[in-house]
């Protein structure tokens, strides 16, 4: 799609999905990206950042730079992200540059995730589903509870909503 998004500077009412940094160029494909990320609540977290540089696609020519990549990350998630920037060291084959986002993981995280393993049987008796359509609903009921859980965790809620879950 090679979108470049401009930044906050270039479109009107966008101060939730685009920040102050970038390159200060957009193209048609820049307005589709914008308008989803409006509409899906996204935020383009390189622009969030300052760095020097933020070109991710030099030209044949090696005069033409755009920032054509970019991290979209929710906006609930926004808190977690630490940096989000280019990085010239790593090698490709390419003419894009790679980016990077760095990002907050706390030791929470860890501690339930074991919370929801210490919750699951050591031992299943396979002989005991077999056979026994109220065992085996109850089975499916629990692993969609699990389920339920684990999709709550990821939509990066509370560790006491998570508590409460379990």
């Amino acid at each position: 799609m090679n979108a470049s998004i401009g930044t906050r500077s270039e479109t009107r009412d966008v101060e939730n999905v685009l920040g102050p940094f970038g390159i200060h160029k957009k193209n048609e494909s820049g307005d589709i990206v914008i308008r989803m990320l409006v509409e899906t609540k996204l935020k383009a977290m390189m622009s969030f950042f300052e760095h020097s540089r933020y070109d991710t696609w030099l030209s044949l020519d090696r005069k033409t730079v755009h920032q054509n990549d970019h991290w979209l990350v929710d906006t609930r998630l926004r808190s977690k992200v630490l940096d989000a920037k280019r990085n010239w060291k790593i090698a490709t084959h390419g003419d894009h540059t790679p980016i990077v986002l760095k990002l907050r993981v706390g030791w929470e995280t860890i501690n339930l995730s074991r919370k929801i393993a210490a919750e699951a049987p050591t031992e299943l008796d396979w002989n005991t589903l077999k056979g026994n359509e109220d065992t085996i609903l109850e089975f499916q009921c629990e692993v969609d509870r699990k389920l339920e859980i684990l999709k709550t965790f990821n939509a990066q809620l509370t560790s006491a909503d998570l508590s409460e879950a379990i």
